[in-house]
């Protein structure tokens, strides 16, 4: 089947701003895809299927990878210019995922995992990441073994064996988007030194979408913290919500109690020394993560952690 092109060479749904569409976007200012899959012996034969709309006998089909083609061929669509994609979902959820030659595999988990957008994480949420938008067989391990072989990784991640425990049940209380957020401070961080530096980290998650903010702040003071909330998150997510935090003296203050109040903010605390009361503390590990390797890639200067 031929569809045609849509706004890009690339048709595979609204834009965005993810590491799936920034590689999208370098294969294609570097690469003209029709010729590379024309060099993909596996893809050369796939087009030729879709283009002669007749599959040969699967009993004729010997190589692996022909095979797992032939098993999806009802989804395979040809564009305007040739190129080959996997098309998945119905109505608003459908997408066509770009075939992705042998050759290419390699860089586009390289910038899938390393790029800026994608900070380091780990091989499911890599390979989430690349089923949004591409498509070549055995995905799943070869994103794999190439997010397990990061140097980046292995040097900057904090390796932790997590107890595997039984699931239990969870409360479903939290229906209402960006009606409860949890807050607190990351710091103060390695090397951050001098007057004016940024030493920490100012977080705020959404209680049901997870949905994270943060802003590097140079002390972990109630002004600070009031001038962010007052200059960048009140503005956009509005007033009347429900803060929750830590008994860090910046959050039981007068100061800031006074301000969230006259603004119409409810605080709620959370219990004396138990971290696991605050949800938001899960995201603090996955930042500092990104942070170190994207420090680790780019070569900057301890100070410009941020």
């Amino acid at each position: 089947m031929i569809v045609q092109d849509q706004a890009n060479d690339f048709p595979v749904g609204p834009e965005d701003t993810s590491a799936s569409q920034a590689t999208q976007d370098q294969l294609h200012k570097s690469y003209r895809m029709p010729d590379e899959q024309a060099r993909d012996p596996a893809l050369h034969i796939a087009k030729d299927w879709v283009q002669k709309k007749k599959l040969p006998d699967m009993s004729n089909i010997t190589d692996p990878q022909l095979r797992r083609y032939a098993t999806l061929y009802p989804k395979l669509r040809l564009t305007s210019d040739g190129t080959l994609f996997l098309e998945e979902g119905t109505g608003d959820d459908q997408r066509l995922r770009l075939c992705v030659p042998a050759a290419l595999i390699a860089e586009v988990i390289r910038c899938l995992h390393q790029h800026p957008l994608a900070g380091h994480l780990g091989r499911y949420r890599t390979y989430l990441q690349a089923k949004r938008r591409f498509y070549w067989p055995n995905m799943h391990k070869h994103i794999s073994c190439a997010v397990e072989g990061c140097t980046t990784c292995r040097q900057s991640k904090e390796r932790k064996a997590t107890k595997q425990v039984p699931l239990g049940q969870t409360s479903t209380k939290e229906h209402t988007r960006f009606a409860k957020f949890y807050c607190d401070l990351v710091g103060p961080w390695p090397n951050a030194r001098g007057p004016g530096t940024k030493k920490y980290l100012l977080t705020l998650q959404d209680a049901v979408t997870k949905y994270p903010e943060a802003w590097a702040i140079t002390d972990a003071t109630a002004e600070n913290i009031i001038r962010v909330l007052t200059n960048e998150f009140f503005p956009r997510y509005g007033v009347g919500m429900t803060i929750v935090s830590d008994q860090g003296r910046q959050f039981i203050s007068t100061l800031f109690q006074h301000a969230v109040k006259r603004l119409g903010v409810f605080t709620v605390k959370t219990q004396a020394y138990e971290p696991k009361t605050n949800p938001v503390e899960r995201l603090h590990r996955t930042l500092e993560n990104v942070i170190r390797c994207s420090m680790e890639n780019e070569k900057v200067h301890p100070t410009q952690w941020h």
